[in-house]
């Protein structure tokens, strides 16, 4: 009696599968989880009405970044490299579908989106080129050379020789709240692609 399997073609198979599986499928699945954390930064970190010119002028909340310009929640809300159709409708459908219309900015590309993978690790980062994100986020003092002039809240110029900015973080605490519908979009990348392939 003579017994055939199959495992090496299966081995063969599943080989394939985790090389793609690394390389394509989960540097996607990342794409979508950073898409994730800048709507989640975007739509709970920052005031959606202060970019209003009548809005101008008025206190900032303690702990949510005021915009006038719109240009740093355009940075974070930039994914020009991201394309959902690349990925599975079951992934697709775990995405938030909010949207804001500062997605929409016509200007420069400020975002930092980066997605890198190694044999052992994929890590995604997000962030922003502009000038003033770093100390939105962290927080900090602004020392003038030797003094600087702003706008007030009541409309008057103001000189001063240092300005703190307290932190007012949109980046790592959207991280931690997008976590669980991350992990979601990572599990079910896995399990549509492997349905896919057919093992």
């Amino acid at each position: 009696m003579r017994v055939v399997t199959n495992f090496r073609i299966k081995a063969n198979e599943i080989s394939k599968y985790g090389k793609l599986l690394g390389r394509k499928y989960l540097g996607r699945a990342m794409g979508a989880a950073l898409e994730e954390v800048g709507l989640t930064s975007a739509s709970d970190f920052f005031d959606p009405n202060t970019g209003n010119e009548d809005q101008w002028g008025k206190p900032p909340k303690d702990d949510i970044l005021t915009s006038r310009s719109g240009r740093l929640i355009s940075s974070v809300l930039s994914s020009k490299n991201f394309n959902a159709s690349e990925i599975p409708q079951s992934v697709r459908q775990l995405m938030s579908q909010r949207s804001t219309s500062a997605s929409d900015s016509k200007g420069k590309n400020e975002g930092i989106r980066k997605v890198t993978i190694s044999s052992t690790t994929i890590q995604g980062i997000i962030g922003s080129k502009t000038p003033y994100a770093y100390i939105h986020e962290k927080g900090g003092v602004i020392h003038g050379k030797p003094t600087m002039t702003f706008v007030g809240l009541n409309g008057s110029l103001i000189k001063a020789s240092s300005v703190t900015i307290p932190a007012r973080p949109y980046l790592e605490p959207a991280v931690r709240k997008a976590f669980p519908r991350v992990k979601k979009i990572m599990e079910e990348m896995v399990e549509a692609t492997f349905k896919s392939a057919r093992i």
